[in-house]
This record gives C-alpha cells, structure tokens and sequence, in this order.
C-alpha cells in the first residue's frame, strides 16, 4: 500500500518524552512551515506504559537536533517503511486560518501537516 502524500505531527507543543533540549524548552516551537523532518522509531513510556512510538525529529543545517513530535499511532504497523523517511513541513496548525485546525492543534499538543520528499513533484 503506498503511502499518502502527506502526514499529521503532533506534540510539538510539548516538553515530554524528549521534546526538551539544553537549547529549547520546547523543542517543537522551532518547527515552521520548509522544515525538514526525519522519522524515527523509539520505546517510550507512554499513558498506557511502555510503548513503541514512531518520534520525529527536525533537521537543521543538514543535521538532525532535536525530537519535536510524533506520528500517530496508526502509522506503527508500517514503521519498518517509515523510519528514517523525510518529510517537508507544509503547514503549522497553530497558525492557520482554519479555526477547527487551530482547535485540533490545540487538543493534541500542537499539530502540523507535512509533505513526504519522495512526493514532491518536479519542476518542469
């Protein structure tokens, strides 16, 4: 089953489950609409106990710094396809003009839409 165009994040808003650094009290505030992210699989001790995640991390100068969200859950059955996969930042929730988007980012944590590298299409 090929992958969607694009993916939802959330959690950048939050300082838990390394989302904090010596650099930033919240890691995911310096997430902004051209930033790159790489997928990532870690064990976290989520609500429910210790549980596999599929964490994202951003992409600075060619590097990767800090963890800044999350895929949802339904994306773990396929994160053997996903992990280390990069994907463009298209929209952060917080700052759209749809008012239910800025009520979704609100409830999860803060929330934005990306565009996986491999679906960006070609200049012609």
């Amino acid at each position: 089953m090929p992958l969607e165009y694009d993916v939802e994040i959330f959690g950048l808003a939050e300082s838990t489950h390394e989302r904090s650094c010596n650099r930033h009290a919240v890691c995911g505030e310096q997430v902004d609409v051209g930033s790159l992210i790489r997928v990532k699989f870690s064990i976290i001790d989520g609500p429910n106990g210790i549980e596999e995640a599929l964490p994202v991390v951003v992409i600075v100068n060619g590097e990767e710094r800090c963890r800044v969200g999350f895929l949802p859950n339904k994306y773990l059955p396929r994160k053997d396809e996903l992990v280390e996969k990069f994907a463009q930042v298209c929209e952060v929730y917080d700052c759209s003009e749809s008012r239910y988007r800025r009520q979704q980012s609100s409830r999860n944590g803060g929330m934005a839409k990306c565009a996986w590298l491999e679906h960006i299409p070609y200049l012609e």
